[in-house]
């Protein structure tokens, strides 16, 4: 069993037709729904210990693993949300291929 001991988003919010006085805050939620990471602002990178992977269809028992990453916009009285489904994968390649979650990841190349 493959154990990641760290895991890291990064995103960044596009603010349109909003005041620049708008806070932004944002949390990564597990399946639950319970908070993960949180951070404030419009371009972050969130840190948490021991993600649940997203792997692709076959590779693992337990496929498509999905965080909530839950956009908080408040502007005075006013609040708003956005959620956004992601998933967490490490990747990495060298002259033997392509490696999903340390996985070598065999892919169809077409052409």
């Amino acid at each position: 069993m493959l154990i990641i001991k760290n895991g890291k988003v990064r995103y960044s919010v596009l603010r349109q037709g909003c005041s620049r006085d708008v806070l932004i805050y944002t949390d990564l939620l597990d399946e639950n729904g319970s908070t993960v990471a949180s951070s404030f602002g419009i371009k972050k990178e969130m840190c948490f210990k021991r993600p649940k992977l997203w792997w692709p269809k076959m590779m693992n028992e337990r496929p498509g693993y999905l965080y909530t990453l839950k956009i908080h916009l408040k502007d005075g009285e006013v609040e708003d949300f956005y959620r956004l489904k992601v998933g967490i994968r490490s990747i990495s390649w060298n002259i033997s291929g392509i490696f999903v979650n340390h996985g070598l990841e065999r892919m169809k190349i077409f052409g």
